[in-house]
């Protein structure tokens, strides 16, 4: 016990994977707290010389073909999830909407159902997108403006 603190002290790792993690996992909660954004360029480098960027895109490969340890996912989700609220990261609106208030509504609401599907697996994202493709197809909905409904979709 000793001996591993000691080797702690001068910088040993014994679980290199698990603790190259830990430092990607704070340096990426610095860089939101301090960014007030989840997007981090592909080349950024913390002060520290902590290459940033590419481990994040390396960590966002490895969640999407679903290879991270469920604790390591729920770290990166806590990130973004408690460092600041959405409202401060995002705009309300992403995308362009029709000067029609009625048909800026409905493309409003869809773009509002779709953000709620960002964290969820690509299967049921596409479903959903299908889904709503449906929905909102003019010869299917009685909307009247179920058209600017699909064009918003396309």
């Amino acid at each position: 016990e000793r001996k591993a603190a000691r080797l702690r002290a001068v910088g040993f790792r014994f679980k290199l994977t698990q603790s190259l993690f830990d430092d990607g996992v704070a340096e990426l909660r610095k860089y939101v707290t301090e960014e007030k954004t989840r997007l981090v360029p592909y080349g950024f480098v913390t002060d520290s010389g902590f290459k940033l960027g590419e481990w994040w895109s390396r960590q966002r490969k490895i969640m999407i073909h679903k290879l991270m340890p469920m604790e390591n996912w729920i770290k990166i989700k806590d990130i973004f999830h408690s460092s600041f609220s959405a409202a401060e990261d995002e705009p309300e609106y992403i995308f362009d909407h029709s000067d029609d208030p009625a048909a800026a509504e409905l493309t409003k609401e869809i773009e509002a159902e779709l953000r709620l599907m960002r964290w969820s697996e690509n299967s049921q994202r596409r479903s959903f997108f299908k889904s709503l493709l449906r929905q909102h197809h003019p010869d299917v909905s009685e909307h009247p403006h179920a058209g600017e409904a699909i064009q918003f979709l396309a």
